[in-house]
């Protein structure tokens, strides 16, 4: 089972960290012991796992509460943005993952790592299209080779992900490193942590 929170979130220095509902500010701290929660929590709010605060997070409450694995924030995050990487892994689970059961047993961490690759170099080739003024059609080969690489890995993948940007768009690697830092350093994918222990759970037809 998975549940997922879509919300406003935060932390505060006087009780820690909270989920923002309709009638004010849940703290975690205080109903930790009067919930049962499920193996998976997906945490769409800014600050769930704070990287510069204690343990008293968001986090740190489903965790005492039994919760076996998070995907969560370590940081502020758009929440335009937040919903829609939610509606993707969501619409992964729906329609990819019965197709690769039927394969192979595959692991939650491995599910959701290849997730947030393919969610990166989908959100980085749509701002080079928009920068470079590419077809989608280059825009649509570039993720298909880079996907055939980051789900499931392959060795190098980073590198080898470049070297097909760079092939499609006749950009070299300098410029490519210094788009990146400049326009696309830390992109909303990039802001969540699988915590816990994702590893441990399983998923089988």
């Amino acid at each position: 089972m998975i549940t997922v929170f879509d919300m406003h979130g935060g932390y505060d220095e006087n009780n820690g960290g909270f989920l923002l509902l309709k009638n004010g500010p849940v703290y975690l701290n205080s109903v930790t012991n009067d919930i049962d929660v499920s193996p998976i929590i997906i945490l769409s709010a800014c600050d769930t796992s704070p990287v510069d605060k204690g343990s008293d997070s968001v986090s740190d409450g489903f965790f005492r509460s039994g919760a076996i694995t998070l995907i969560s924030s370590a940081l502020r995050i758009h929440s335009g943005l937040s919903s829609i990487f939610v509606a993707r892994l969501l619409e992964r689970i729906r329609m990819l993952l019965p197709i690769e059961l039927k394969i192979r047993r595959i692991r939650w961490s491995t599910f959701v790592s290849g997730m947030i690759r393919r969610t990166y170099y989908l959100e980085l080739a749509n701002r080079l299209q928009t920068e470079l003024k590419f077809s989608t059609d280059v825009r649509n080969k570039i993720l298909f080779e880079t996907g055939m690489l980051i789900d499931p890995i392959a060795d190098n993948w980073h590198k080898s992900c470049f070297e097909i940007i760079l092939k499609y768009t006749g950009k070299d690697n300098s410029w490519l490193e210094k788009f990146i830092e400049t326009q696309f350093q830390f992109f909303e994918c990039l802001k969540y942590f699988q915590l816990g222990r994702p590893d441990l759970i399983i998923l089988e037809k």
